[in-house]
């Protein structure tokens, strides 16, 4: 069965067979090639873990070969956040937010940081959002990781999405709840994104 080529990225490839998706790292020349191995194999590792525990938001695990550097998993059927978010309607929106909100929860309580939250990289399979790649992927306890998690998603609302993002980001935090603590760290990495961006002008 030929392999269609989805994705090439910097550190891998993404290829379709059938309806599953097989994920390649693939070797880097400027790297010593055994610290490349490890690094491949390690982070090969540590992406298959967090599938597994996204089980029910994330693309269903079915192998990982880590001496290849090369997991299996499901081909999530729909329609990238990216290309419908202008197109839903407010209510729409508003539920599909907030579900977001409530799938990132639950990553965060699972101590697990997706490390590239973006529009790019949640499929909508009607009202139900899935998040894909998980490559940057890693554990932490830490609100700093969390709060970063969530700016950086803001972020991208706020460049690509600028219509929708105040009200779309507000509605992912109303599924979310965050506690005291993370609003507040919250707020700090924001502005501290304000600072850096008013010095870089």
């Amino acid at each position: 069965m030929v392999m269609e080529l989805l994705y090439q990225g910097a550190e891998s490839f993404v290829y379709k067979k059938e309806e599953r998706v097989i994920k390649k790292r693939v070797p880097k020349s400027y790297r010593l090639e055994e610290i490349d191995g490890l690094l491949r194999r390690q982070r090969t590792k540590r992406e298959a873990k967090v599938l597994e525990k996204a089980a029910s938001f994330a693309p269903q695990l079915f192998s990982v070969d880590i001496k290849t550097a090369s997991i299996e998993m499901e081909y999530v059927k729909g329609i990238l956040l990216k290309d419908a978010l202008s197109s839903l309607s407010n209510g729409e929106r508003s539920v599909i937010a907030k579900r977001i909100g409530i799938i990132i929860t639950t990553l965060h309580s699972k101590d697990i940081i997706h490390g590239d939250l973006t529009t790019a990289n949640i499929i909508l399979v009607g009202e139900r959002p899935v998040l894909i790649d998980f490559g940057l992927s890693f554990f932490s306890r830490k609100l700093e990781d969390k709060a970063v998690d969530l700016h950086l998603l803001n972020q991208v609302l706020e460049a690509y999405h600028p219509l929708e993002a105040e009200n779309f980001f507000e509605m992912i935090l109303k599924g979310y709840r965050p506690s005291a603590d993370l609003r507040l760290r919250l707020a700090k990495v924001e502005s501290r994104g304000r600072y850096k961006s008013r010095g870089e002008l």
